[in-house]
């Protein structure tokens, strides 16, 4: 019942594992990083056939709390 996702930057190294599960309409993907005191959460919702939006937060204090860093809105061009 969960994906295990590996996202990676290439220019800058960086390596990003998480796992991702469905909770409610929402598609959570969570990260335990290098600093285990910080964690990430990357969030799909408003998912619809044609647009999602897209949610990068972050926590300090073992997912008690999120601050958001990122929001992107996604759509499907036509074909």
């Amino acid at each position: 019942d969960v994906w295990h996702v590996t996202w990676m930057q290439p220019h800058g190294g960086e390596f990003v594992h998480l796992i991702g599960r469905q909770i409610g309409d929402r598609i959570v993907q969570e990260s335990i990083g290098s600093d285990p005191g910080r964690r990430q959460r990357w969030s799909f919702t408003e998912i619809t056939p044609k647009s999602f939006l897209w949610l990068g937060e972050s926590s300090m204090d073992g997912g008690v709390t999120w601050t958001l860093e990122q929001e992107m809105r996604g759509v499907r061009m036509k074909e």
